[in-house]
């Protein structure tokens, strides 16, 4: 007695294991991604928070402009954000405290005018665009 597969048992395993793998894969691609935009949206949070706190410190007289490259810039200085943001976009305070933004980063404009919102868009002017309309 011979021990060990044939040529048709081993075919029919891999179109098998192809069929499971052409199933998972999207589901799988769809988590990482809603996972990578939900963390994006987290930080997009912190910067928000980050610059409303010090708007509220020393500039709640007036309205403010926060410019964010890589990280967030408050009158020209860096914050640390740790490496972990990699966006473009602009953070606007009133005078009465009300937050607008647009926020590019890995794909997605967050972008807050009445409502907090995010649509996929390829670059940090379509970005600018949707928030301007």
């Amino acid at each position: 007695m011979k021990k060990g597969f044939t040529l048709v048992e081993i075919i029919v395993i891999v179109a098998l294991l192809a069929v499971i793998f052409s199933v998972a894969y999207p589901a799988i691609g769809n988590i990482v991604d809603k996972s990578r935009v939900q963390s994006n949206s987290i930080k997009v949070d912190k910067l928000v928070e980050i610059a409303k706190t010090n708007y509220t410190e020393n500039y709640s007289n007036t309205n403010s402009v926060y410019d964010i490259d890589n990280g967030l810039f408050i009158n020209g200085n860096k914050i640390n954000m740790n490496n972990e943001f990699n966006g473009k976009g602009k953070i606007f305070i009133d005078v009465d405290g009300k937050i607008k933004y647009y926020i590019y980063i890995d794909g997605y404009c967050f972008y807050n005018k009445d409502t907090k919102t995010k649509e996929p868009k390829n670059n940090i002017e379509e970005c600018i665009t949707l928030y301007e309309n």
